[in-house]
């Protein structure tokens, strides 16, 4: 799990999130838009799918802990930029990191995959997306559900 979760936060946690990011439904290639992952003690990320290709993820943090500048000088100093590129192959879902910052360090040079495979569905309404894989460092199947934004 530790190998895609890094992979979605080099593959989740990039973009700041606005209206204009938003990519309308493609009945052709399902997994294109935002995507939200559960909330965390306010945490959550947004992955985000482009028609092109391209994927992103968008870390966000409450705003009660921004209020406190010591916390939000340190999230904009450390924040995440992940971003790749993805393919899709029936059910099968490939992810390749292409940059993973946190702050100026780069974490492409510590993480070991920056490929990942597993396989997605799209509900019928268009409104969770469930990725399955194996994770890569423990080998243990992992199921993760998101929400369209």
């Amino acid at each position: 799990m530790l190998g895609f979760v890094l992979m979605l936060m080099c593959v989740g946690l990039v973009f700041t999130s606005c209206g204009d990011d938003e990519e309308e439904l493609d009945p052709d290639n399902p997994i294109v838009g935002n995507w939200l992952t559960e909330e965390q003690n306010g945490f959550y990320a947004e992955c985000i799918f482009k028609k092109n290709g391209e994927y992103a993820v968008v870390t966000h943090v409450p705003d009660e802990l921004l209020a406190n500048e010591f916390i939000k000088k340190g999230f904009e100093l450390t924040r995440p930029k992940i971003d790749g590129k993805y393919s899709t192959n029936g059910n099968k879902l490939t992810l390749t990191v292409t940059t993973c910052k946190v702050g100026e360090v780069d974490m492409l040079k510590m993480i070991k995959v920056p490929t990942q495979t597993g396989t997605y569905s799209v509900s019928k309404d268009n409104k969770t997306l469930t990725l399955k894989y194996k994770d890569y460092y423990t080998g243990e199947s992992v199921t993760e559900k998101y929400t369209r934004k």
